[in-house]
């Protein structure tokens, strides 16, 4: 795979954005410039990994030809000549990494902007007017695609190629060309005597516009959301239309002729920006933003998980960073919208030091509103499984029985985390918990182990981490750890709903949009296939998660003040305290001990003149530890 020179400065702006004056708040989603000359694979020089392949429709007919680009091949510009003596054949790039189909709508637009833009060069060629011709594909991405129009004409050439675009916004599609605005020249020969030209649409939510060579040449108004479907691939050059699940695939809309740099946008580009990337200028466009290094993130590297979701992205796609053969892309799936890649997610501010602060440390905003589609439950069905991940969940919806954590919807090797929440009045309380369900060899059975909510509720709105094992098929082969402690799992006494009908894995939630999506957020979650982890690697993920903690620093905010005294005032007297509550010393009991602490490291974290204590502020503090254990000494009489 080979990519030109020209779009280095592309993925510089993704490993690098800071250093970039200023950049185009547009998105490149996609760019195929197909400079191989040669093979069947051909790269994304996005950066975003969305390579594709060139396929045909059956060993009877050829592939597409690799010819010279539209610069000429001296300076190694190749593209691709389509449907020669009457081939079927494309090229097609799975938007989501090998995941090909998919059985509900996946997305409103390529990044939840509502907008878009399909631009290449082009040299279209004579043919006859047929049903496989006509509305011939340049480009098709979900159900918005880039035409090219063959109608007959009473004038030479015989025949007029007109741009067109076609956009489904919910009562069906809509379609605009203007035959004669929009006419493009042809060729006898892309090969021999080509006829280059540049097109582009695009759609901003409101307006159609069709550009021939960076001119707009027709406009219409056209107020909508766009609508997704199962065509999930990006096609060029035609279009499979398989009935799902019965192959082989027919290619009905072949263009005849070459394509050369293929460009996908989230945005509707305006005049200057269309001109710029028809002279090959790809720079200074955003590309797939990727979450920024952070403690955390480092320690689950270490551990190389098989699939690694760090969310912080816009749009719907949350990328695969892990270590796995197979990389499998997050598809959000937002039935009624409102669902997002890119929440606030865990920070100092929630006592987690090892995030760094939000909103540039992003979350999976499930938020009872979608699910992540994580492809083929088998893919992620193993007899040794370890999920890791934080979840945030939201009490007192009243709109969730199940809350999906993780399921992979497999009878063998079944692995689920649900949190059964109290939305059911009927469910008496002692059911309400966590459930973590294993399947039998067999198939037949499915094992689920429950934690009490009220040993541990997990649903109260703040930041936990879960680290669970599957190492076989029994009740004593799960092992859970919250926030770094164990606990035991029972069996449990209710009948879990399996998750097993649609056999995909999600996160937050399962196939379809119901009342099984997670009220919440969750982030950075990390799935070892084949990998049975210890106890200690969960302990220590927690611990990064947390960071390094200053004695007496009772918020992990890097100070040691006033807040964290308040907080230590809060929980004066309790057992079975922790780090947050102003337990510094361990003995899970906020004492004399952690006022001695925290009075020790006051000032930590202030600028240098407020280092050191003043004497008032220690006779606060003293003040302050004698009142506390009056206090005490009052609760006990």
């Amino acid at each position: 795979m080979r990519c030109s020179a020209a779009v280095t400065s592309v993925i510089l702006a993704a490993v690098l954005p800071l250093v970039l004056a200023a950049t185009s708040q547009a998105v490149l989603i996609g760019l195929w410039r197909f400079d191989e000359g040669g093979g069947t694979d051909v790269a994304d020089c996005s950066g975003n990994g969305l390579d594709g392949e060139l396929l045909r429709q059956d060993t009877l007919t050829d592939f597409p030809d690799w010819i010279a680009g539209h610069t000429g091949s001296g300076g190694g510009d190749y593209c691709l000549r389509f449907g020669v003596g009457g081939a079927r054949n494309m090229m097609s790039a799975p938007y989501v990494n090998a995941v090909t189909v998919l059985p509900n709508p996946v997305m409103d637009s390529p990044s939840g902007s509502n907008a878009v833009t399909m631009a290449a060069w082009i040299s279209s060629e004579e043919v006859s007017e047929s049903a496989e011709t006509k509305w011939a594909r340049v480009f098709q991405r979900l159900h918005y695609l880039m035409y090219m129009d063959y109608l007959p004409s009473a004038t030479e050439p015989p025949l007029i190629d007109s741009l067109g675009m076609s956009v489904n916004l919910g009562s069906g599609n809509v379609d605009v060309y203007d035959l004669t605005q929009t006419e493009v020249p042809v060729s006898t020969n892309s090969a021999t005597d080509p006829a280059w030209t540049h097109v582009a649409v695009t759609y901003d939510g409101t307006d159609i516009k069709l550009y021939v060579n960076a001119v707009e040449k027709h406009s219409e108004s056209h107020p909508g959301v766009i609508k997704g479907d199962w065509w999930t691939n990006v096609q060029v050059g035609n279009t499979d239309h398989p009935e799902i699940g019965d192959p082989p695939h027919v290619y009905i809309r072949q263009f005849v002729g070459a394509i050369d740099d293929v460009a996908y946008f989230d945005t509707a580009l305006t005049p200057t920006e269309i001109s710029q990337i028809m002279g090959g200028d790809f720079s200074g466009f955003d590309t797939r933003p990727v979450e920024g290094d952070h403690a955390y993130g480092a320690a689950v590297a270490t551990l190389q998980p098989t699939h690694h979701y760090r969310f912080g992205t816009t749009g719907v796609v949350a990328p695969d960073s892990g270590f796995g053969a197979t990389l499998v892309d997050g598809v959000l799936r937002s039935g009624g919208g409102g669902a997002v890649l890119d929440a606030e997610g865990p920070g100092p501010s929630d006592g987690l030091s090892g995030f760094e602060a939000s909103p540039a440390n992003g979350a999976f905003g499930a938020q009872d509103l979608g699910t992540l589609y994580l492809g083929d439950g088998a893919g992620a069905a193993a007899e040794q499984m370890t999920f890791s991940g934080w979840v945030q969940v939201t009490s007192g919806t009243g709109t969730v029985k199940w809350d999906r954590v993780f399921t992979n919807s497999q009878l063998d090797n079944n692995f689920q985390l649900v949190i059964h929440d109290d939305y059911d009045e009927e469910t008496p309380e002692s059911l309400f918990g966590l459930y973590v369900t294993t399947g039998d060899s067999s198939g037949e059975n499915l094992v689920a182990g429950f934690l009490d909510k009220n040993v541990l509720d997990l649903v109260d709105d703040q930041w936990h981490h879960l680290f669970v094992v599957r190492d076989g098929d029994g009740l004593s082969n799960l092992t859970l750890l919250i926030d770094g402690e164990e606990f035991p799992l029972a069996a449990s006494a209710e009948t879990i709903v399996k998750g097993i009908d649609w056999g995909g894995a999600f996160l937050g939630g399962m196939g379809g949009f119901d009342e099984q999506m997670l009220s919440g957020l969750m982030d950075e979650v990390s799935i070892w296939v084949g990998s049975a982890l210890s106890v200690q690697d969960g302990q220590d993920l927690y611990a990064a998660g947390v960071g390094p903690s200053v004695p007496g620093d009772a918020n992990n905010d890097g100070k040691v003040n006033d807040v964290d005294l308040a907080i230590l005032a809060d929980n004066w007297g309790q057992g079975s305290a922790n780090w947050g509550m102003g337990d510094f010393d361990g003995d899970k009991v906020v004492g004399p001990a952690d006022a001695s602490i925290l009075a020790a490291n006051w000032g930590y974290g202030a600028s240098e003149s407020n280092a050191v204590p003043e004497p008032s502020i220690l006779a606060l503090l003293g003040m302050g530890a004698a009142s506390l254990l009056t206090c005490v000494r009052r609760r006990r009489h």
